[in-house]
Order: structure tokens, then sequence, then C-alpha cells
């Protein structure tokens, strides 16, 4: 009989109870990863045997909880074993698990939230949007953030033929609220409705998908999920104003009136959006010290309002904002990001639809090009 399988509901992959607890042992109890599997939901069918990663990050947990949460659980603990001859083994592991949670609750975070991230081999992510930056450009920016290898599937000038006649109709079967962008995840074998027999996880709207790639890469935190949240909304109602701009069908119906209607933006809702912002940011980043998927959105938009501004010899929107100024250049001078920023992702492609835009934030050669299909990083 082979051994029973489980899906982690952190990173979708399909597990033996030995290698859960080979993962987790170092961050916590026996008990609490006996408790935590039991939430994991039963994989059917052989599959591959797979190890879940430590890696060296694993060996040295980073001490979450605070004094408080600690001393909880201590006296859980020396609760628990001077009434051993009364409490049953499986009653004492609920116990166990519904204090550590409790404790983890108090401090901002959810049971397991935290885990040391799992190989690069487990995930074969394809990320398809147009041939473009806009709401593919963070997406992008992230898998290089952590190195993460993934399908660029970026559509160009054929893609009435690449995208509406032949991937639409067949991720549609999958998904059928499929749009641009979307990931698809086929190193995925379960925990979610919305993977499929196949294993593969499709996920759409701009919005999930950042939240999405931030949890599979480990790249959000749980402590500050609603920040994130509102630094994803914000900067897409900022990006939704500026479509109105570069875009005919909003104030400026031809390439003449772009410039004017431009600096229009600049002054208004730009201004409107980064105060709000400014206000808002935490530290270096947004939430904090390291960056959460919301920042990679807010890159994209303070870089494309930068060269706009530039492109249109009009004042610099970051120069009114340090905090804002400080975060992109941050991200700027990232090394894990030096080889997204000599990309052709980031460097020579279009802003916006290279069919129908008033900006491309290129030069007058500027040619949008055909579906391209490429492994990045």
């Amino acid at each position: 009989m082979p051994e029973e399988r489980r899906a982690d509901p952190e990173d979708g992959e399909a597990y033996t109870y030995d290698e859960l607890a080979e993962f987790y042992k170092h961050k916590y109890k026996k008990k609490v990863i006996e408790a935590y599997w039991e939430t994991c939901t039963p994989v059917k069918g052989k599959g591959k045997a797979k190890a879940k990663s430590n890696g060296s990050s694993a060996a040295e947990p980073k001490p979450k909880a605070k004094a408080k949460a600690k001393e909880k659980q201590r006296q859980d603990d020396e609760s628990e074993d001077s009434n051993d001859d009364k409490v049953k083994p499986e009653a004492k592991s609920k116990a166990k698990a519904k204090a550590k949670v409790k404790a983890k609750e108090e401090n901002g975070e959810t049971e397991l939230g935290d885990h040391p991230q799992p190989g690069p081999g487990k995930r074969n992510i394809t990320i398809g949007y147009h041939k473009i930056r806009g709401l593919g450009a963070p997406l992008r920016m992230m898998c290089f953030y952590e190195s993460q290898s993934f399908t660029n599937v970026a559509y160009g000038d054929d893609m009435k033929e690449a995208w509406f006649g032949k991937t639409k109709p067949e991720l549609v079967k999958k998904h059928s609220g499929i749009n641009l962008p979307y990931i698809i995840n086929s190193g995925s074998n379960g925990g979610c409705a919305m993977t499929h027999g196949d294993g593969e996880l499709v996920v759409t709207q701009s919005n999930t998908c950042l939240l999405y790639l931030g949890r599979v890469l480990r790249i959000d935190k749980t402590i500050h999920f609603v920040h994130n949240h509102f630094v994803i909304d914000q900067v897409m109602d900022w990006r939704n104003d500026l479509m109105k701009v570069v875009y005919p069908f909003g104030d400026a119906k031809t390439k003449d009136q772009f410039p004017a209607v431009a600096a229009k933006h600049l002054e208004g809702s730009t201004k409107t959006n980064t105060t709000k912002l400014e206000g808002a940011c935490k530290g270096l980043y947004m939430c904090g010290e390291s960056p959460q998927s919301g920042d990679f959105h807010l890159f994209e938009m303070l870089d494309q309002h930068h060269i706009l501004a530039t492109k249109l010899q009009l004042p610099d929107p970051l120069e009114g904002c340090p905090k804002l100024k400080a975060l992109h250049g941050a991200f700027k001078a990232d090394l894990k990001l030096e080889k997204y920023f000599e990309a052709d992702c980031y460097k020579r492609w279009s802003q916006n639809n290279g069919l129908f835009t008033h900006f491309t934030g290129q030069g007058d050669d500027f040619k949008y090009g055909r579906t391209v299909t490429q492994l990045l990083p």
C-alpha cells in the first residue's frame, strides 16, 4: 500500500506525513504538526514521492512570537504535562494545536504562515499577458525577485489569433472568468478549488494574481494582509485613471490631445493617489522593511509616471514624495532585480498596448511585434 499523501494548503503540494514533519520540525512541535496534518486534504493517486525542501533557512527559524505568546505556550505545555494521566493523547494534541494557533493570532500571524520557502522545483508557473509591461510587469518582477523561473507568454499584434482564437478558448474550460493577466501553476497537486484533475491551477484577475503570487513565492506576510490589500486597491485606482489618459477611450481622443491630458493627470489623479500612498507608507516599503505584492505594482506605476513626466518634460511626481521615491530607488538598486531591469520585458516593451495607445514609453521606432513564449529569468 502506498503511503497516504496530503496537500499542504501553503503551497498546494502533496506530501507524506514524514515529508511534512521533516520540513516543519525545526519550527513547530510534533503535536502541532500532527494537528496540522489533519487539516490537509488527502490526494488521490500514487504520484511521485517529493521531498519538501528544507534549505538552510529551515535550520534557523525566525523567532516570530512575542514574549507573551511564548509564555502562554510554555504554560500550556506545563499544564498538559502535569495532566498526562487525565488527558487522552488525541485531546492533548488538539488542545496544544489550539493554543499554538491562538498564540500566533495574538501576534498577527497564522498557523504555518511564515515557514521557509519550498524548493524552486516545486512550481511550474506560466504568466500570460499582453506583450507590454502593464499589469503583467509586477507579476514578472516578483518572479525575478524570488529567482522563480516561469514561462512568459506575451500576446502581441497577432493576439486575435494567438489569444482569442487559441489560448482563451482552451483556458475558459478550466476557469470561466479567464482574462489577461493569468497565472497557471501546473506544479500544484491540489488543496485549492481551482485545481484541476491534472494538477493545474489557473488564476486570473489582476489583484488576485498579485495576491496569489505573493503567497506562493512567500513574499506576502499574513500580518500585512489588510494594509497590503489597501495598497493593491489604491494603486489599481491610480492605474485605472492612467488608462483614461493613454488610450483614446478617455479624454485624449487623439495623440495631439495627449500631452495636455497627461499633464492634467499628473497634477490631478497622480498627486491625489501619491499623497495617499505616501502617507500610508510604513517603512522602506509600504508595509515595512520588506516588499509585499502591492509594492511591485506600486513600483510599476511610479516608474511609468516617472517616464511619462520625463518624456513630456514635466516635473517628476516622485520628487514630492520622499518615501515613494525611496521605495522606487530601493527596487532599482536591489541586486535581486538586476536581471529584471536588463530584460526586454522591462527595458524594451511598451508600457501600454502598442496597437492602441498614445504612449508606449519607447522611441518613435518602436514595434510591437508578435506573440512570444519564453522561459525567464
